[in-house]
């Protein structure tokens, strides 16, 4: 069911280049929050068929089944950059703190 799709990666890449040019200031750009909505729709559009997939299914052992296993899916991708952005934040909060 997974299928690679370039336009939605381009759409993906194009609301992050808005995002960006938003944050640069060099007044470009004016709306960067368009961007992080476009990427919100992006994902909504992404996710809906595998959560629709998950309760399509009848017997209520594979519907529990289906959700965890949807869950750690997610958790799986999303820890890493989270630790590591977690440990980054961490540390540098800890310098800004000792150097008061």
């Amino acid at each position: 069911m997974s299928k690679f799709r370039i336009d939605i990666q381009q759409l993906r890449g194009i609301a992050v280049l808005a995002v960006l040019l938003f944050h640069m200031h060099n007044g470009f750009f004016i709306s960067g929050f368009l961007g992080v909505d476009i990427f919100f729709v992006i994902s909504g559009f992404v996710i809906t068929p595998l959560i629709l997939d998950i309760f399509t299914t009848r017997e209520r052992r594979k519907l529990k089944q289906g959700i965890f296993n949807f869950l750690m899916r997610r958790f799986y991708r999303l820890a890493p950059a989270f630790s590591i952005t977690l440990t980054f934040s961490a540390f540098s909060f800890l310098l800004f703190i000792l150097q008061i």
